[in-house]
């Protein structure tokens, strides 16, 4: 029986360890983009490749509301909006998260419902709009 117990205790600290690891892993890289982002030429180039899927992502993470919670998907959150941020400012990112309220204040949708959120993703009003922003803010982009 002392052994079963010692064995899911080292279970137990084998996965609290893991998860510590990992938290401090995507803080370091959270700190590295950081970092890279204060050039403002690789800021400028990163958001250029990457606007229109960062602006849709950051989109979806709002309605998953990942932005709250600390996992590994708030790190890569958190990267999006600072590349975005940097590349073209605030405002993108602030109109779609204004238009996914709208969206769901029509009670078509729901916050943090995995279906809900796939299902405005694919919508063709949600593609129009991150289209709209992505000329706004990214003259540049293709």
């Amino acid at each position: 029986m002392m052994k079963k117990q010692i064995s899911i205790l080292c279970i137990l600290v084998s996965i609290l360890s893991n998860n510590i690891m990992a938290a401090d892993a995507d803080t370091s890289r959270v700190n590295l983009y950081r970092h890279i982002l204060q050039d403002d030429k690789i800021a400028k180039k990163m958001f250029q490749e990457s606007a229109r899927k960062k602006y849709e992502l950051v989109g979806i993470d709002y309605c998953l509301k990942y932005f709250k919670c600390h996992s590994r998907y708030y790190a890569n959150s958190l990267i999006r909006e600072m590349i975005l941020e940097k590349g073209g400012g605030k405002g993108g990112i602030e109109e779609i998260k204004n238009f996914i309220e709208k969206q769901f204040k029509g009670g078509k949708y729901a916050f943090q419902d995995l279906e809900s959120c796939l299902e405005l993703y694919d919508s063709p009003e949600y593609q129009t709009e991150i289209e709209r922003i992505v000329k706004k803010y990214c003259k540049e982009c293709k």
